[in-house]
């Protein structure tokens, strides 16, 4: 009978929950003194991306979009260059998430 008035236990919830919507900017920066094969100026980048998670234990699954500003950024390639404003992505990822 007093085995009946306990309370069950159950696990405490993860520290971390992976799972849901979120939305995030991003930003940088290239100069033409450093070494990057991909600018040929110097200039600034910024963007948005948004996705969302699913989790299933320690299993995380998701999709992203992501749209980025290049000013113009110029990659060299055999017999000219090619100049690039925008760039977006369309990402699915998937990755174990550990406490």
């Amino acid at each position: 009978m007093a085995a009946d008035l306990t309370r069950a236990y159950n696990d405490p919830p993860p520290a971390f929950q992976w799972r849901g919507a979120y939305v995030g900017v991003h930003g940088g920066t290239a100069f033409t003194k450093m070494p990057n094969p991909f600018a040929g100026r110097n200039g600034w980048s910024g963007g948005v991306q948004a996705g969302y998670n699913i989790q299933t234990g320690p299993a995380v699954f998701g999709t992203e979009v992501e749209g980025s500003y290049l000013g113009g950024a110029e990659h060299g390639v055999e017999g000219g260059k090619i100049r690039e404003k925008w760039r977006a992505a369309a990402k699915a990822k998937a990755g174990l998430a550990f406490d």
